[in-house]
């Protein structure tokens, strides 16, 4: 018997899911800013403390940078998110179960990237914050192998990587309990833990990210929100399954690297368009 989506909207899919994203994510960030007016210098305070602590074992041993450093760049360190991802696309044998799972995931995977697009957008609106290893006050001592200008001119809030780490853990949560919690576990200890020790982020602007994430992940139990995100991913599949598994690799790729691949492609796009605007 053939299995057939209920279109769910009149409104283009993705619009409606673009809207619906947006505007989650300015209300948490705009709860956010409100709350931490008050609390600013006491965060700041702790921040500082956190990293004071770990920064007093950078430059030290050579073997624990390098593990930190790899944890943070090397794509294989983010690979249990995605191991997770496709034994949860195909861990159900039951048709019903099967599709909810799958809208689940699949808003998981397009809500995260619209979210990510909502905040760079957002990242214009508020003020800028430098990174830690550039924050002169904390005279921090750099680990073996990261370059004092890694990132210079990025604000470091909130943390992109934290949105997108917890909104898949989220996402596997609903899926699965046992494998979500240990999601949780995993990234707090390891890929947080090493951006933080590296000088990337400020404990705060993990936390805030990873709360923007889960906030944001927690639509996909609205029915009409999910099935929005889904519908048009799962018409592909059914139309060309071929096409659409390609494409879900690509992009289940580009998540696992940290979008590395697209920022030098369209850090390339500017140099050249730069370089053509100037020589017209």
């Amino acid at each position: 018997m053939e299995f057939k989506l209920k279109s769910h909207s009149g409104v283009p899919v993705m619009v409606l899911a673009g809207v619906a994203t947006l505007i989650a994510a300015l209300s948490v960030w705009r709860a956010h800013h409100v709350l931490a007016v008050g609390l600013l210098p006491a965060v700041n305070a702790l921040d500082y403390r956190i990293i004071f602590f770990l920064n007093r074992f950078a430059h030290r041993s050579w073997t624990l940078d390098t593990i930190f450093d790899v944890i943070d760049s090397n794509p294989l360190a983010s690979a249990p998110l995605l191991m997770a991802f496709w034994w949860a696309w195909f861990k159900d044998k039951d048709r019903v179960a099967q599709t909810e799972t799958r809208e689940i995931l699949l808003h998981g995977i397009v809500g995260s990237f619209l979210l990510i697009v909502a905040l760079r957008v957002l990242d214009y609106t508020v003020p800028y914050r430098g990174r830690p290893l550039h924050n002169p006050e904390l005279h921090f001592t750099l680990p073996y192998g990261v370059e004092p200008n890694r990132l210079l001119g990025w604000s470091a809030f909130p943390s992109d990587h934290a949105v997108m780490w917890f909104f898949l853990a989220t996402t596997i949560w609903y899926v699965s309990r046992r494998l979500g919690a240990f999601l949780y576990v995993y990234v707090s200890l390891t890929l947080c833990i090493a951006r933080i020790y590296l000088g990337i982020h400020y404990p705060s602007d993990i936390i805030v990210g990873g709360l923007i994430g889960i906030a944001v992940a927690r639509l996909c139990k609205v029915p009409a929100i999910r099935k929005t995100m889904a519908e048009q991913p799962l018409r592909w599949m059914q139309l060309s399954p071929g096409i659409f598994y390609a494409g879900l690799f690509i992009v289940t790729e580009q998540m696992m690297e940290g979008f590395s691949s697209l920022h030098e492609v369209q850090a390339l796009l500017h140099a050249t368009v730069h370089a053509v605007m100037k020589a017209i």
